[in-house]
């Protein structure tokens, strides 16, 4: 199972908290979003943008709407990890852990794609 520990400690009351403030690492997360079916997302971000959604798949998820749903959508943005130390590649490999451990790739459940084969 993943560690699901967040890895943030809190900073010193003098340290700037303003994104990207000098001599400071963004926050990196990874989020999983929530959708009206319950159909899930998961995705990453190396700079905690709160309006960033990922890369879903805009006609997936329309096909799982009907017209009238779609015109009242709300969307659920929850961070499940967090990090101001992980490198990019550490990020990708807690996401990739994160879609496999919640069934995001599984069709019927989310709308990551589905893991490619490794040769």
């Amino acid at each position: 199972m993943i560690n699901a520990v967040r890895t943030r400690a809190a900073a010193p009351a003098d340290t700037p908290s303003a994104p990207g403030a000098a001599g400071r690492r963004q926050r990196r997360v990874v989020f999983k979003l929530t959708f009206p079916n319950g159909k899930i997302f998961v995705g990453s971000d190396l700079q905690d943008r709160v309006t960033y959604f990922g890369n879903v798949d805009p006609e997936l998820v329309a096909r799982d709407m009907t017209p009238r749903q779609r015109n009242d959508v709300v969307l659920r943005r929850e961070v499940i990890w967090e990090s101001d130390t992980a490198t990019a590649e550490e990020v990708a490999t807690v996401e990739a852990a994160y879609i496999r451990a919640l069934g995001a790739d599984d069709p019927a459940m989310g709308y990551n794609p589905p893991a490619q084969p490794r040769a």
